[in-house]
């Protein structure tokens, strides 16, 4: 029997890394997918460029310098960098290409391959560049982690990626891309892991490990953690992970073979909130639950332990 290798798939990353400390799992999760082949990091919302530095220390870490980072607007959103403590003074002498640019000139490059667009951050890049650039996202399969539909007796509420900035968000859902595939709050918001992680990382003989392991610390210093136990009132850090919602968008774009979809049309209002309509102009793929989330979370604790890193489809 032969088995032909799947060739992985061009992917950028639009993320608000530097705040919730989800942003640098999911980045250490894609630098370690097979299925993804990271070709340009964008940062969005905020101080873009502190952004562009914390990432750059994870892609040093995992020998991955030769993935272009580029910054996008510094648009204010109440969405800060919390681990300013990773940005020293004499490491802020370089500068970043544009984000929006910096897109088109990978989709571009890469045409007429699509290219996957992975967003985990206010839209204020994507948004930018359907206005600027109508006729990129027909050749661009966008993957959010995004908003929130309610589930049962508890209503939708409006999601921080949708919130920050409302008039991107409606402008990307307004847009026709080559695909749209999201994961809301009721179906990422379920992803934590059990147990000691930052000092499973910190003890992990990778370079990469153990700068999450930095960032994980640096985002706890950020709430007043002192060093020992756990935040106050959490099961954080010794028993159990913050929520990792982003990961589940690197999930999705490499298949998403544990969660269950639902194609729907959406919208979102001038509050924030997503919600089924039959006007919108897309159909979007919508991870709506899980088929096995204990065989994900099995799975990305796997890899994010794992000592591999993806280079141009072979590990280094």
């Amino acid at each position: 029997m032969f088995f032909m290798k799947m060739t992985p798939k061009n992917c950028i990353l639009d993320t608000d890394l530097g705040r919730d400390i989800d942003d640098a799992w999911a980045l250490t999760m894609l630098l370690k997918q097979s299925e993804l082949d990271l070709k340009l990091i964008t940062t969005a919302a905020g101080d873009t460029y502190e952004r562009g530095m914390i990432a750059r220390r994870l892609l040093a870490a995992a020998g991955r310098t030769d993935i272009l980072v580029a910054i996008g607007s510094p648009v204010e959103c109440g969405n800060g960098v919390l681990q300013h403590e990773l940005v020293t003074p004499e490491a802020e002498i370089t500068d970043f290409p544009d984000a929006v640019e910096s897109i088109r000139s990978t989709v571009m490059q890469y045409a007429p391959e699509p290219v996957t667009l992975i967003g985990i951050a206010p839209m204020c890049n994507l948004a930018e560049l359907a206005e600027k650039y109508p006729q990129l996202p027909a050749m661009i399969d966008l993957v959010l982690m995004a908003g929130s539909l309610g589930s049962g007796n508890t209503p939708p509420i409006a999601e921080w990626n949708v919130k920050c900035d409302i008039k991107s968000a409606q402008k990307v859902f307004n847009t026709r891309w080559r695909s749209l595939t999201v994961t809301p709050l009721e179906s990422c918001g379920k992803v934590r892991l059990s147990g000691n992680y930052l000092q499973k990382l910190a003890l992990h003989p990778g370079a990469l490990e153990r700068e999450l392991a930095s960032q994980y610390r640096a985002w706890l210093h950020a709430y007043n953690w002192n060093g020992v136990g756990n935040l106050d009132n959490t099961p954080i850090p010794e028993q159990q992970t913050s929520t990792l919602y982003d990961t589940v968008a690197i999930h999705l774009a490499a298949g998403g073979k544990y969660l269950q979809f639902k194609q729907m049309h959406l919208k979102i209002d001038d509050n924030g909130i997503m919600s089924e309509t039959t006007v919108a102009p897309q159909l979007v793929n919508v991870a709506s639950g899980w088929l096995d989330l204990a065989a994900y979370t099995q799975e990305l604790s796997e890899m994010i332990l794992s000592y591999s890193v993806l280079n141009n489809g072979k590990f280094l």
